[in-house]
């Protein structure tokens, strides 16, 4: 499996590129501003994930 690393993960731009390399099957590592603001990143879930290939 490839890995690609995405700094700035949780902003516009990283989102959107996070759900991209998922959904082609790469292992994404991603820095955040804040861990504990969940919602910034949870698009990384698996979960949501699922709804974005539907």
């Amino acid at each position: 499996m490839k890995t690609a690393g995405i700094i700035g993960g949780s902003g516009f731009i990283g989102r959107r590129n996070t759900k991209i390399f998922l959904a082609h099957g790469f292992d994404v590592k991603s820095s955040v501003t804040d861990i504990n603001r969940k919602e910034k990143y949870e698009h990384a879930s698996k979960e949501t994930l699922d709804d974005y290939n539907s």
